[in-house]
């Protein structure tokens, strides 16, 4: 679960005083593109500003 400037997982790890911008960025390095999804633009247009990537 993302919160506004803490991580927590399923596994109970929890990371706090994280920059979202930063986790968002690294996590998205990890996880394969799924090209079948579809996202709403808004989602879209949000990766992109955290990514820099076109999805």
């Amino acid at each position: 679960m993302v919160h506004t400037n803490s991580v927590s997982f399923g596994n109970g790890s929890y990371f706090g005083e994280v920059s979202m911008a930063n986790f968002m960025t690294s996590l998205a390095k990890k996880l394969k593109k799924n090209t079948t999804a579809e996202l709403p633009h808004g989602i879209r247009a949000q990766l992109h500003e955290w990514t820099g990537e076109n999805i």
